[in-house]
């Protein structure tokens, strides 16, 4: 196969999206287990608006991570940020 990429249009579709607010909506979420058998939560959201419109953001979580509680804890707090963030403060998987 031979290709160049100057040939064809260009989109920089995996730039970073820049730090700021969004509007999202949650495309899925899947609960699979690790290798160690804790739950990780992975997140597929959409960008809604104001800008960046149609991109995809992936995140994922390990809340319970049994060999390091220290692990667990941050993942927590990120996981509360989203859940502020989405106006869920109490959910159940």
């Amino acid at each position: 196969m031979s290709f160049n990429a100057d040939d064809h249009p260009y989109e920089d579709r995996f730039a970073p999206v820049p730090k700021g607010i969004y509007d999202v909506d949650v495309e899925s979420v899947e609960v699979k287990p690790t290798k160690s058998d804790d739950d990780r939560y992975r997140f597929t959201l959409t960008i809604d608006g104001p800008t960046h419109k149609g991109r995809k953001l992936w995140v994922a979580f390990i809340p319970y991570h049994a060999a390091n509680p220290e692990f667990a804890a941050k993942e927590c707090g990120r996981l509360s940020e989203l859940s502020r963030a989405v106006g869920i403060i109490r959910w159940n998987s």
